[in-house]
């Protein structure tokens, strides 16, 4: 079988990016399947081809896609939005839309460029085909909510663990173990728009920064914490390659999972199973999993204010033993809930 899959607004070539990294991962789950995959992008390279290489979607036996945010920097028109669109226009099957992200639904993209004079018509990138929504989220209604204000002909919705790709990449590729730790409270990503500033400000900043070191790495800056907390701040590293984070994570003795609306107990994330293999231990916000599904018989792990933050860190500082028996706990967590042959067979099965 014949797969395209593309990437709505992101230039796809490897790793160094979460959106490129998530996409190329995507394509091997399904090579491992026995299928061709084509990733269409900007130009070619090791991972994708370039949009032009593309003679008739129509070829393709399936369409997957991983919507993004259709933004339009300075006015600027984005080839790259534009180029995915032109092609989805002409596509007559179901185009399959792997949500992984809570915060973005696939969208028309006609819209948003209709009085933008860019000379576009409207049949260029009107989606017609029906669409079938994958949404990484358990909670499909909440998805559902994000969709009443698109104009779809057709549209379906259902609930798959996407991310779980992740967790068969880390036991596809086991990290070494980081015996010298640099800092005490590791936490990377996004500030995602301020979704998850009020946790950040309470579990990053503050007195956690005069009890513990904090070190917080990914796109996430000073400036931006500032709105919400008045500091001490933690210190900052740099963006890292997607294949490069969880051995970041591992120089730390501990790092933060922390959730926000729409994620609290309606969807993993990336981040599980990537800190899961590091050799940090794995600490979470009490609100993304309130019903322990992750570490049933390991409640310590759940914090709920920065007193039981910097307590269990400073335990996990003290105690060698405790450290090590808490990285083995999160291991086998991994290892019984990645089932990377059936999770392959369900994701191609639920594929349009």
């Amino acid at each position: 079988m014949e797969i395209l899959l593309l990437n709505v607004a992101n230039n796809i070539t490897d790793f160094r990016t979460v959106s490129s990294g998530e996409t190329v991962y995507l394509k091997q789950m399904l090579e491992q399947l026995g299928h061709g995959v084509t990733i269409a992008s900007n130009k070619n390279g090791e991972y994708a081809v370039a949009f032009e290489e593309i003679e008739d979607i129509n070829n393709f036996d399936k369409v997957v896609v991983l919507p993004a945010s259709l933004n339009f920097f300075g006015g600027v028109e984005n080839p790259t939005i534009i180029k995915n669109y032109k092609l989805l226009a002409k596509y007559n099957g179901t185009i399959n839309i792997l949500q992984t992200d809570a915060r973005l639904p696939f969208k028309q993209l006609w819209p948003a460029i209709e009085k933008r004079g860019w000379r576009y018509k409207k049949e260029e990138v009107w989606i017609n085909a029906p669409i079938k929504v994958i949404a990484q989220s358990k909670n499909l209604d909440e998805v559902k909510t994000q969709y009443e204000k698109e104009i779809f002909n057709d549209i379906e919705f259902t609930h798959f663990p996407i991310e779980r790709y992740a967790g068969i990449v880390a036991l596809m590729n086991p990290i070494d173990e980081t015996e010298e730790k640099e800092h005490d409270l590791v936490y990377y990503g996004s500030f995602r728009g301020g979704n998850r500033a009020a946790k950040m400000a309470e579990f990053l900043c503050g007195n956690i920064v005069e009890k513990l070191d904090v070190h917080v790495f990914g796109t996430i800056r000073e400036k931006q914490l500032a709105k919400s907390s008045d500091g001490p701040f933690p210190s900052f590293g740099k963006k890292m390659k997607m294949n490069e984070i969880r051995q970041e994570v591992s120089k730390s003795f501990s790092t933060l999972i922390i959730g926000e609306k729409f994620y609290n107990n309606a969807m993993l994330t990336v981040r599980v199973w990537e800190t899961l293999s590091s050799d940090a231990v794995v600490l979470i916000d009490n609100d993304f999993d309130s019903y322990h599904n992750l570490f049933p018989n390991s409640p310590w792990r759940y914090v709920e204010k920065e007193e039981d933050l910097i307590e269990v860190v400073k335990s996990l500082k003290d105690d060698e033993n405790k450290r090590k028996l808490a990285i083995q706990e999160q291991k086998e967590v991994l290892e019984k809930m990645i089932d990377s042959s059936q999770w392959l067979r369900d994701f191609e099965n639920i594929l349009a």
